[in-house]
């Protein structure tokens, strides 16, 4: 922070008092065992070299209660109601998540696919398993095709019912190139999206980060491509859309399969801003009332929440007081844009923050965790973790330079999380445009001990402009606000 530049700040929270309660004056810290999202791990593909009757997929070594989701391609299979139907045969353990083909049951298809899942009940190293391609049952006679495929591994999924829902579509080199959409039962489900190709080509995902790419080589060539992402609220994915490399497109299937988590975040505070109105932001969906301090400067235009920071400002305070409103291991996402760079030279900056774990039982806003990102007037940005405890504020990480840089009224999206107790509550956080794949890796992130934030809290936002700004008011925008408990 430039020492010379006054900061006018707004602070924007959603605060709770928890049901049971310490005394004030006998204070404890809280333990509840975290839980964890689900994670990819690793993934690991292969291909074919010819025409032949099985597939080898090296799977990447498992922990007890992994999963496994297989991913196998093949060209020139038989329907189920030909005359000899071809089957795709998985190895012990493996069961169908679904089939997908480009051609209807009594027809040879130009490419499909299978999905298989299979749970780790205990440790296990780095191991090959084999799919084999037959005609009639997997007893049959092997069918020799051209075949790619990968297994990946993931953490966090529920071990007896992994698979929440999944849907098949199939289209041509001329369609439209989506996977289709499914609608998501639980909150915290992570969905992955499966295309199969009859031919050796590239295929990646908008929106989204291709997890791989892989095509076999033969005269009927074919590639399988996924990627994946988490969902975390319950409802429809909408369709997936993805694409062709220079070698072009042709035939395809696809699929769209949401893992369960094991266990179901609890929603905190949830706001997607779809009302009207000025002077302050009404309720959360959940999460209760937001109260600000100083109502003229805040507004709900339908579909976003408003902040406009003008010269004069003092500090606001929004407060949503449901007693739900607290947690102890939280996650959070939002979505923010701000409608201009500041003014003044390159090294001033706007600042949006939020928190976690802000505890407002005993003291206002005296203690917690707080996740900062700054939009300088050169329209780099950047981040950092702070801690505020007994109203004694430090920082936690490095200022980290964000590979993006600003634009004005574009939609940026931040994920923040505080896990665990002391000794080691994990604290990290990206933020990434929104019209990008989300990061795999954190911006910033550290391993804190610290015993008095060791109890449940809320979450907000806080916003600041530079006093120097020249150009009023300056407009903060948020929207789908999200604070959970694991």
């Amino acid at each position: 922070m430039n020492r010379s530049t006054q900061i006018i700040p707004i602070l924007v929270l959603a605060i709770g008092t928890a049901c049971g309660d310490k005394s004030p004056t006998e204070p404890g810290p809280e333990v509840a065992a975290p839980t964890y999202p689900i994670e990819l791990g690793s993934a690991r593909t292969a291909q074919t070299s010819g025409s032949v009757s099985v597939l080898d997929i090296a799977a990447p070594d498992v922990n007890g209660g992994d999963v496994l989701i297989a991913h196998v391609v093949a060209a020139k299979l038989n329907g189920a109601s030909t005359a000899t139907p071809h089957l795709i045969c998985a190895p012990a353990g493996w069961t169908s998540i679904r089939r997908t083909n480009n051609r209807a049951d009594n027809e040879t298809s130009d490419v499909a696919q299978e999905t298989f899942v299979f749970v780790a009940n205990a440790a296990a190293p780095t191991a090959t398993y084999q799919w084999s391609f037959r005609a009639g049952t997997c007893s049959g006679a092997g069918v020799n095709t051209s075949a790619s495929g990968a297994i990946a591994r993931f953490t966090g999924v529920s071990r007896t019912r992994p698979i929440d829902v999944h849907a098949g579509a199939a289209g041509t080199s001329t369609s439209a190139f989506v996977t289709p959409s499914v609608a998501t039962t639980v909150n915290g489900a992570h969905v992955l999206r499966f295309v199969g190709v009859s031919r050796s080509t590239q295929v990646s995902f908008n929106g989204v980060a291709t997890l791989y790419s892989v095509g076999s080589s033969a005269a009927e060539s074919t590639t399988a491509a996924a990627a994946d992402f988490a969902q975390s609220l319950a409802g429809p994915t909408q369709d997936g859309a993805f694409r062709f490399g220079p070698a072009g497109a042709h035939e395809w299937v696809g699929q769209t399969v949401a893992l369960r988590p094991l266990h179901e975040p609890k929603i905190l505070i949830r706001d997607s801003f779809s009302r009207m109105g000025a002077n302050g932001w009404g309720a959360a969906n959940v999460g209760g009332p937001w109260s600000v301090s100083s109502s003229g400067e805040f507004q709900v235009d339908g579909s976003t929440g408003v902040v406009d920071a003008v010269g004069d400002s003092s500090v606001y305070i929004g407060v949503a007081r449901a007693p739900t409103a607290y947690g102890l291991n939280v996650a959070g996402l939002t979505a923010f844009s701000v409608d201009r760079v500041p003014d003044g030279g390159p090294h001033r900056f706007h600042t949006i923050q939020v928190y976690a774990r802000r505890n407002d039982r005993l003291t206002d806003g005296d203690n917690y965790y707080r996740f900062r990102v700054r939009i300088f007037g050169s329209r780099t940005m950047d981040v950092r973790i702070e801690k505020t405890v007994k109203a004694l504020p430090s920082f936690v990480t490095d200022s980290v330079r964000l590979a993006t840089t600003f634009a004005p009224g574009a939609r940026y999206l931040l994920r923040w999380e505080a896990i665990g107790t002391s000794p080691a509550t994990t604290v990290r956080m990206r933020v990434w445009p929104e019209a990008e794949p989300e990061p795999t890796t954190w911006h910033a992130a550290a391993v804190v001990d610290e015993r008095d934030l060791d109890y449940a809290g809320t979450s907000g936002y806080r916003f600041q402009s530079p006093s120097v700004q020249v150009s009023w008011p300056v407009r903060f925008i948020v929207d789908d606000f999200l604070y959970t408990q694991r």
